[in-house]
């Protein structure tokens, strides 16, 4: 088992604590410093799933 404290830690300060003040667009815009991208999150599952599916390819 690995010692996750430290990222225990840093959600409570950085997401946790803010649950019941802001949104989750909100959250999102202050840890990261921005809003919600989409294209993001798109281009990070076509990456991981045509990885995948490569991998099925050479099985």
């Amino acid at each position: 088992m690995g010692n996750f404290l430290v990222m225990r830690d840093w959600l409570r300060e950085q997401i946790y604590r803010f649950g019941r003040v802001y949104n989750v667009a909100q959250i999102i815009q202050h840890v990261t410093g921005n809003a919600i991208a989409v294209q993001a999150y798109k281009a990070y599952i076509d990456k991981k799933y045509t990885n995948l599916a490569a991998l099925k390819d050479k099985l």
